[in-house]
This record gives structure tokens, sequence and C-alpha cells, in this order.
């Protein structure tokens, strides 16, 4: 284990100063890769014209360079839904990292190849690569790369579900969840036990769904995100209406339309999210009222839901006997029907095709195990056997060197005594004076060197304090300009609340009109007289929409969310969903409207 640990040790060290040397010959390359890894945070589009920008660099550059180019090349080509790298360039980046990579670049390097096979729509051979990548890092490990398994992870629950692997799905949630927790990201771990509450139902364990869905609303509320909270509680409608329990259907759909915040203040549900008149369909058809289910289902028919919506209207028309519109709503049934059907049987091919894949991947890997175990035992026992041979090797030479040792004592001490006795030590004892006197002399000039060095230090100290006096002059000049300043923005700020745009500002406010395009440009202009450097510094953390930006202006003038929604002609839920959306944009945590409205208030 030891020379397993030794032989470990150097090829580590190996590959490091390989890597070093790497970096020093291809310093700009390096340079790209790196600002393309800052880059697709923010900009993804822009980080991929900044790496093909330096293609032909990439293919010129050594084997280690190009590989990790490519790599980052394909993760920001998925992003940007473009084409990736061919699959069999990708097969060279995973076998080189597999075998010359660290554990994370490994497990990146075959995430990336999933994703390859992700967007050719071939599952089986994404999820065996996602398979891998997990397996080549452990979540015990402090530099594991977290939020790189989290995202496969998150890849490999929307597969099962796919593939109607429910218990799979449900573990790998579990794992996503659990890795949330461990970066501090709260949302995320809560929205991968909810993806869970569908997994639950599809297996059928309908009580088991209502607890996960109250579990999951509690956390939501818990950590302040109402709306989510209440949105959950969606899940549990179709629940109530089976098991006949229309009171608690009824409430609970009062809660999601009043608080979840699906619906404009019109009422009609936000785009997405047009399931839910089938569901609200389904309750009134169950209560009896069938003028209302067939309302429903004629909305849930217009947003394109052709199955689900024609076969609750059929249902409804079938006892009324309209015989044309039956004839004309069953042929549109017929076809979502087949369309259906055709999905259906080519998931089921997929599903089948999945499975033996598996299988076959479990198969192989399993014997790869078995020979990477003979490898290590192999290994081992030749180690052990090097190491006993090294070890006798050295007692014999210790051995040898102490024999060695006595015996050059024993001449020595004979040559000494010899020494004594002979008239040239007498000459050698004045010699070692002489040398004592001289070296006496020569620590008395070192003495005299170290207080010349002294004296010296002390002028450098008494320079240094007048440095120091000189930068705390400029320090207190500096804090006076600030000061200027502060009293100019001041008198800015008073201008500015006693101008005309802000006098129409409020006329609108009062008269709850929304403020016309040209007077948004006015206004901008009027708070970058105040604030110079607003527009820049804000625009520096993230590319803001026309509607985030203005709500970022009226926060800077203290305009209050409720008067901002009466400005931009939209709900204070959505002010505030704005805020907290840009809080996360730019800082990649979660935050409440009141934490984006101290930071604006911060910035010059």
């Amino acid at each position: 284990m030891c020379v397993y640990r030794f032989s470990h040790y150097l090829l580590s060290t190996t590959l490091f100063l390989l890597l070093l040397g790497g970096c020093s010959s291809q310093p700009s390359l390096y340079s790209v890769l790196d600002e393309a890894r800052v880059m697709m945070r923010y900009s993804p589009s822009d980080a991929l014209k900044h790496l093909r920008a330096h293609q032909d660099e990439a293919d010129s550059s050594p084997r280690e360079t190009r590989m990790r180019y490519y790599m980052l090349m394909a993760q920001v080509a998925y992003m940007n839904d473009e084409t990736m790298p061919s699959d069999t360039l990708l097969q060279q980046v995973v076998d080189y990292f597999n075998k010359e990579g660290s554990a994370n670049e490994q497990m990146n390097a075959n995430y990336v190849m999933g994703l390859k096979y992700l967007r050719a729509r071939l599952a089986p051979e994404a999820m065996q690569y996602f398979y891998i990548a997990t397996d080549k890092v452990s979540d015990t490990d402090p530099t594991c790369d977290f939020e790189t398994l989290m995202e496969i992870y998150g890849q490999m629950s929307q597969i099962f579900h796919y593939q109607d692997m429910y218990e799979n799905e449900v573990s790998a949630n579990r794992s996503y969840s659990s890795i949330a927790d461990r970066l501090g990201f709260t949302y995320e771990s809560i929205m991968g036990q909810e993806r869970n509450i569908e997994a639950t139902l599809a297996m059928g364990d309908t009580a088991a769904a209502l607890e996960q869905i109250e579990q999951v609303s509690r956390m939501y509320r818990d950590n302040g995100y109402d709306e989510q909270a209440a949105a959950t509680q969606m899940y549990a409608i179709p629940i109530y209406i089976d098991r006949r329990q229309y009171d608690a259907a009824r409430s609970t759909m009062q809660l999601v339309e009043q608080h979840s915040g699906l619906f404009a203040s019109d009422g009609s549900i936000q785009p997405g999210h047009e399931l839910y008149y089938g569901t609200k369909a389904r309750y009134y058809l169950a209560i009896g009222h069938t003028d209302s289910a067939t309302i429903y289902f004629n909305r849930l028919l217009h947003a394109g839901y052709d199955l689900s919506a024609c076969r609750g209207l059929l249902d409804i028309y079938r006892r009324q006997h309209p015989d044309d519109y039956i004839s004309r709503l069953f042929s549109r049934y017929i076809t979502a029907s087949d369309q259906q059907d055709r999905r259906q049987a080519n998931q089921d091919i997929h599903k089948l095709s999945y499975l033996y894949n598996y299988q076959r991947f479990q198969q192989i890997a399993d014997k790869r195990a078995a020979e990477a175990e003979r490898t290590r035992l192999t290994t081992t026992i030749i180690g052990i056997v090097i190491l006993l041979l090294v070890a006798g090797a050295v007692v014999w030479f210790v051995s040898y060197r102490r024999r060695q040792r006595s015996r050059q004592q024993a001449l020595q001490h004979i040559l000494d005594e010899q020494y004594r006795r002979s008239t040239q030590y007498q000459a050698d004892r004045q010699r070692e004076i002489n040398d004592a006197e001289a070296a006496l002399q020569a620590m008395t000039d070192e003495n005299r060197q170290l207080k010349d060095m002294v004296e010296a230090e002390r002028l450098k100290a008494e320079e240094q304090q007048r440095t120091v006096d000189e930068q705390k002059h400029m320090l207190d000049i500096h804090m006076r300009q600030l000061q200027l300043d502060q009293e100019r923005q001041n008198v800015a700020e008073s201008h500015f609340f006693d101008s005309g745009i802000y006098s129409l500002l409020r006329q609108h406010l009062s008269a709850e009109t929304i403020l016309p395009a040209d007077q948004w440009t006015i206004l901008e202009q009027r708070i970058l007289q105040v604030y110079p450097t607003f527009h820049d510094k804000l625009y520096s953390l993230y590319q803001f929409s026309e509607t985030e930006y203005r709500i970022c202006l009226l926060t800077k003038i203290k305009v209050s969310p409720t008067n901002m929604a009466l400005l931009m002609a939209t709900s204070k839920s959505s002010i505030s969903q704005n805020r907290s959306r840009m809080y996360r944009k730019v800082f990649h945590k979660a935050g409440s409207p009141e934490d984006w409205d101290d930071f604006i208030m911060s910035i010059d």
C-alpha cells in the first residue's frame, strides 16, 4: 500500500509538472478558456462566439489544451442549442480525461458526452455516460464539483420520468436535493423534492403524494416562497376530485388561484399552465356543472391539448346528442389519439432499447471492475515483494555502514594519539590560536558593519514615516473631496425631486395611469444626471430587460412596489417576483425583493 501511494504521488507530481509546462507554453489559450467559463454564466452566446474565434488556435495546440477546449465548447454549444462537436471528437475527449484527468474532469467529460447523446435523442446512451460521470466522483470529497454533479442528477431525473422509471426518478431527485442542500441552494433542493410528487402520483400512491405536497408546500412557505407554496397545492386537486372530497378540492383551487401567481389580474392563466383548465373542468363535471366544465374543456382545447379536451367534451356532449358537433369533435379526437399512440409506441420501443443497453452496460462495467480488482491485487503483491527486497537491502547496507564506521573510529583514535605525541601538535595549537584571534577581529569588523546597518535602517524608517505622513495628508484631501461630491449629489437629488419629471410622475400615480415611453426616457436621463454611473455599473453585472431596468430606476428614486405596478401596468406580485429574480441572476442565490432594493440603493 505504501509503494502504491508513493507511485501515485510520483504520477501526480509528473502530471502537475506537465500541466505546468503546458500552461507556460500556451498562456493565451488558457486565458481564452478562463474567459469563456466566466462568460457562459452570464452570456452563453458570447462565450460560444469567443470560443469559435479561437478554434484554429485550439486545433494547433497540444493535445491536453485541445481536449479542454472541445470539452468546454461542447458545454457552451449545448447551452446555446447549437451544433456540438462530433461524437468521435468528444469520445477522444472522454478517453483522454478518463486516462489523464482529475476526478472532476473525468466527470465533466463523460457528462458532456451524455449531453451529446441526449441532444441526439438517444436516451439509453446518454444515461450510460451520466452513470459513468456520477461514478467518477465521491460526494464525500470536499473538492468535488457539486454543481455539475447536481446538474447530472437533474438530467437523469428527467430521462427516468419520460421512461416511466419512477423509482429511479425518485432516487435521482433525492440525490439532486441532497447536493443542493450541501451547496446551500435551498430553492433547488425544494424543487427536487417537488418533482418527486409527480413520480409518486404516477406510481399510484396518492396518500404518500398528499404528504409530500404538504411537506414541500411547508418548506416553500418557511423559506419565503409563498407563491410556489400555493402552486404546489395544485397537485392535490385531482386527488381530492378522485376521492370525491369536493370541498377540499374547491378550497384548494381557491388557494391556488389567489396566491400562486399563475393567474393574471384579469383571471387569465399564465402561458404554460393551461392544463389547469382540465383540472377545473374535471371538478365541475364531477359536481354536475356541465356548462362550466364545457367552458374549461374548450379553453383547454384552444390551448392545444386536443386529446384531454376532446375526451372531456365528448363525455359531456355524448349525453346531449349534438350529432354535428360530435362528428367534428370526434374527428379531432381520433387525430390526437393516433398521434398519442404513435408517441407511446416510440416511447415503448425506446424504453426497451434503454433497458437492454443498460443491462449490457452493467455487464461491461462489472467485467471492467473485476479486471481492475485483479490488476490492483497484482500490483499490490508486486509492490509488497519490491518493498520486502528494498527493506532487506536497506538492513544489509545499514549493518555494513555500521561496521565500516567502527573500523574508521578505531583507526582515527590511533592517529590522534600519535599526532598529540608529535612536535607538529604544538605548531598546530599555535596556528589554532592565531586563527581564533583572526576570527575575533573578523567579529569586531562584523559588529561595526552591523552598527552601520542599524543606522541605515533608522534613516530608512524616518523616510518611511515621512512617506506615511504624506499619504495621510493625501487621504485627508481625498476625504474632503468625497464630502464635496456627496454634497453635490445631495443637491442633485434635491433638484431631481423638485423637477418637472418627478412632478409628472406623481401626477401619473395620482391618476393611476402608466408612464409613456418618451417620459421613461426623460426620467432615465434625469436619474442619470444625479447618479451618472448607475446605468454602467448595473449593466456590468447582467444584461437586464427593459422591464427589469425600469424597476431598478423606480427603486433608485424610492418609488414603492404598489406605485411601480401602477406606472408599469402590472401587479405588485409581478414587481416582487422580478426583484427576487434579478437578485438571483446577479448573486446566484435566493434573495428577497428587499435584498434587491438594498443593493440598488447602494449603487452610486
